[in-house]
């Protein structure tokens, strides 16, 4: 495991900004799993997937990954607590020591809700994507609190479209999938089934 990590780091250095470009072990860690109700473990997404398999010279980037049954060599699995899956554990604040335009893709999963500052974020995936890289975003819209002590913006699909254009990009895709129906929240909500999926907004952006 040691060295499956450490391969890497040196596949990615050259991506990293200091000091994580010369401490592969470092972590900025704010919250640890106690303070979670349990780790986020979400479905793998299959047109992310898909890409960062088919461009295995490229580098991609899982933005607040949760626990992923599955990794791949050329994607960095970042989180602010010490994930199971995280390659890359960062404080809290919306900054990422990731040089700019060095990722060709950035996947970001039912994450944005608890972020603080959502369009920070969504600069800093701006700055830190090639030109014409792509974004796969899952932003929850009908969904009640849920990843305490963290969760402060839904988005409609019209709210995501709108703060990702705003910082240059094109929407390839946007739509609210089959599993993602209003009786998934209702059922959530009245505890009716242990379902983890509700109305999202979900789209595909990529870099104009």
């Amino acid at each position: 495991m040691r060295d499956l990590r450490t391969a890497k780091y040196e596949r990615f250095r050259s991506a990293l900004q200091a000091p994580f470009d010369q401490e592969p072990n470092r972590t900025d860690r704010h919250f640890d799993l106690r303070d979670y109700e349990s780790e986020s473990a979400n479905h793998e997404v299959e047109m992310f997937a898909n890409l960062v398999r088919a461009c295995p010279d490229e580098l991609f980037l899982d933005l607040g990954c949760g626990y992923r049954e599955r990794t791949f060599e050329n994607c960095l699995y970042l989180e602010v607590y010490p994930s199971r899956s995280a390659d890359l554990i960062v404080e809290p604040n919306c900054l990422y020591p990731i040089r700019s335009g060095t990722l060709s893709g950035v996947g970001c999963f039912a994450v944005l809700e608890h972020t603080r500052k959502p369009w920070l974020v969504i600069e800093e995936i701006a700055r830190m994507l090639k030109p014409s890289g792509q974004v796969f975003i899952d932003w929850p819209f009908l969904q009640p609190v849920h990843g305490y002590p963290s969760h402060y913006f839904n988005a409609t699909r019209e709210g995501l479209i709108s703060l990702f254009e705003d910082n240059g990009f094109k929407t390839d895709m946007a739509y609210t999938g089959a599993h993602q129906t209003a009786a998934y929240t209702i059922q959530w909500i009245l505890g009716l089934s242990p379902i983890t999926s509700s109305i999202r907004s979900s789209a595909t952006i990529s870099r104009a």
